[in-house]
């Protein structure tokens, strides 16, 4: 699903780019060019770093996250 229509920015997008080191919103807007043209979809990068990073056990069942510290 897309999170930023105005880069074509995805859901796994925006997971990899976690998964691969980002560790705050801004990192991961800047890995994948989110939120860089209008903005209305800041909030729901928000919400998948946050969820991403707090570990989330659907997450880490799937496999899609490695194990943070």
């Amino acid at each position: 699903m897309f999170v930023c229509i105005c880069n074509a920015v995805t859901e796994d997008d925006i997971l990899g780019a976690v998964d691969a080191g980002a560790r705050c919103v801004r990192s991961a807007c800047e890995a994948t060019e989110a939120a860089s043209n209008c903005g209305s979809c800041l909030d729901r990068v928000e919400n998948l770093v946050t969820t991403a990073l707090s570990g989330c056990p659907r997450r880490m069942l799937s496999g899609n996250l490695a194990a943070t510290a």
